[in-house]
């Protein structure tokens, strides 16, 4: 959290020159912890995210059509799974159990 509040002055500078890039450096950052977020997190550290959401899209950073942070997460986590399944030379490729077809 810190981190991505620390970047809101640098997006504030590249939004002003016709840049936006909220979804790539903040969303990305918090996506990328989600399943510690998700699974090990007390209510008071969801509502912190979630807060920071509100206040990005008050500042206009991202655009009120932005999913929750539970979606981005759910999200994030089928599109991981959905490649891996896709994928026969990912390593946790022989993990996983043979389709019937």
């Amino acid at each position: 959290m810190a981190s991505c509040a620390q970047e809101l002055y640098a997006l504030r500078a590249l939004r002003t020159h016709g840049f936006c890039v909220y979804r790539s450096a903040v969303v990305a950052k918090l996506i990328y912890a989600s399943s510690a977020w998700v699974g090990f997190t007390v209510a008071s550290d969801r509502q912190k995210i979630l807060a920071f959401i509100r206040r990005s899209k008050r500042a206009g950073f991202c655009g009120s059509d932005l999913d929750d942070f539970e979606t981005l997460c759910t999200t994030a986590d089928n599109q991981l799974f959905a490649r891996t399944l896709n994928n026969p030379q990912h390593v946790l490729q022989p993990l996983l159990p043979q389709l019937l077809f």
